[in-house]
């Protein structure tokens, strides 16, 4: 795990970003209950809002739509201090929202290799983007393609950490992290 970059934050968010997979939901629930903050998951919010899961959204309107959806989003969390908040994983990477998201928090790229990936995704049917894969080699080269558009999105967080260690591993990891390079008030 790295610093990126030093910058002025004035919200006590902890913005968690990376592909599907990476952990992002399982770090931030449990950096929330370290922390004693509150948990935020786009995805989640996103779900509330439409009455329907992720895939169905994507079936029945499409990614474009989706998009717009996350684009919304992102003003509900402009207005969230002190929380955990993990996005989807194609959040950072459409319109300006890395650059939004690096505004709202300390951002935090949780960084996983692609055959860890592919393995911990390939029976997952609720993943809209990654569906249609008959094998573990297709399904990581299709990982590795995505990876490669959103790599320059994902390396704009003030952080990456490897990811490939246990999530209470890892949650410690970055409470550390910040602690030592950030100017997020932890307690």
């Amino acid at each position: 795990m790295y610093k990126k970059k030093n910058k002025e934050n004035h919200k006590n968010n902890i913005i968690l970003v990376g592909f599907m997979g990476c952990g992002k939901t399982t770090i931030g629930h449990l950096l929330a209950q370290i922390l004693g903050k509150t948990y935020v998951d786009t995805d989640k919010l996103i779900e509330d809002q439409v009455g329907m899961s992720i895939s169905r959204i994507f079936e029945l309107k499409g990614e474009p739509y989706f998009r717009k959806l996350e684009k919304e989003a992102i003003s509900t969390l402009d207005k969230l201090d002190n929380n955990i908040i993990s996005v989807g994983g194609g959040m950072p990477c459409h319109d300006d929202n890395m650059h939004i998201l690096n505004k709202l928090g300390t951002t935090i790229y949780i960084k996983v290799s692609k055959p860890s990936l592919a393995k911990r995704l390939y029976n997952d049917t609720t993943r809209p983007i990654i569906q249609g894969h008959d094998s573990l080699k297709s399904l990581e080269k299709s990982i590795s393609n995505k990876l490669r558009e959103r790599k320059s999105y994902y390396e704009q967080a003030d952080f990456t950490i490897l990811g490939n260690s246990l999530p209470e591993k890892l949650a410690k990891r970055i409470i550390k992290k910040i602690r030592m390079g950030s100017n997020i008030k932890i307690s």
